[in-house]
């Protein structure tokens, strides 16, 4: 099962919130595969759409290096993020570098469903939407 780095639709469900996505019930289903991405797609849509089914990340955005919570929150996703490209690029022979081609929220989630054929969950399109997303901002992640 495939699911976003912070378990938030399993989180909900398990809390008993019916309105977890459906892609979570979809996905439960012995041998469920998920099909791919059709391409081209259009991300700035895509990432509006995610933004306005998903709450805000629990914790304003703070800068590595940071304390506390909210620190700790978005040393998870950055970890996540980086992993979550990585696996991306490995899987269909890319260089991971290639996200720097477009250092942007809408240009990640393009080369995650496009280049990479695994789109972005909406909660991690959320969470890009209040990060910094640069060309700095990624390389930091991918270091």
């Amino acid at each position: 099962m495939e699911h976003d780095e912070l378990f938030s639709d399993i989180l909900l469900r398990r809390q008993g919130n019916s309105k977890a996505s459906a892609s979570i019930a979809s996905a439960s289903i012995a041998g469920a595969q998920r099909a791919p991405a059709a391409a081209p797609i259009n991300p700035a849509a895509t990432l509006a759409a995610a933004i306005a089914h998903r709450r805000a990340p629990a914790f304003p955005y703070t800068a590595a290096g940071g304390q506390g919570a909210a620190a700790t929150y978005w040393v998870w996703f950055r970890g996540a993020l980086a992993m979550r490209l990585r696996s991306g690029a490995a899987s269909t022979g890319a260089n991971v570098q290639d996200v720097l081609r477009e250092p942007t929220a809408v240009g990640i989630i393009r080369i995650c469903a496009e280049a990479f054929k695994r789109p972005l969950s909406e909660e991690e399109m959320s969470h890009l939407d209040k990060a910094p997303v640069s060309a700095a901002w990624l390389r930091e992640v991918l270091a």
